[in-house]
């Protein structure tokens, strides 16, 4: 049994899942041509493709936050990477008080639970930005 307005939330899911990667990847390729993504770079991008996968998604299971675990904090150093590992333990924290503690409540829409929801997933957004936009590391040095 399906509600109304599934299989158009479904093909707006497809289309935003779309061009969320599409971004992401844009931006991998500038930064590749500006010379500012070498292997180094490789947690950040993985991470970020991986959250824009996830953000447009009709369906964020708990379980693909796992799947960012060792990439995001990697992401970037210093306090670039401080602020990307609060984040997502922000997000972590957010995700386990939805499903497990607040979960009857997110589905009788009752206030913490939405609330919990939407904070969460504004957390992953805000993470996601910060992979794209937070400054890079150091460009990596060849041995001519």
């Amino acid at each position: 049994m399906q509600g109304p307005g599934v299989e158009l939330a479904g093909v707006l899911s497809l289309l935003a899942t779309g061009g969320l990667l599409l971004v992401t990847s844009a931006l991998m390729y500038r930064a590749y041509r500006e010379e500012k993504a070498g292997p180094r770079a490789f947690p950040r991008y993985a991470a970020a493709l991986i959250l824009a996968f996830m953000l447009g998604s009709k369906v964020l299971s708990p379980q693909y936050v796992i799947w960012l675990l060792l990439l995001a904090p990697l992401g970037a150093g210093g306090v670039s990477g401080l602020s990307l590992s609060a984040v997502f333990l922000a997000s972590c924290y957010l995700t386990a008080q939805v499903l497990p503690v607040h979960y009857e409540n997110l589905l009788n829409l009752r206030s913490s639970g939405p609330a919990l929801l939407l904070a969460r997933n504004l957390l992953l957004v805000l993470l996601w930005g910060l992979l794209l936009f937070l400054p890079r590391h150091a460009p990596e040095k060849t041995a001519a």
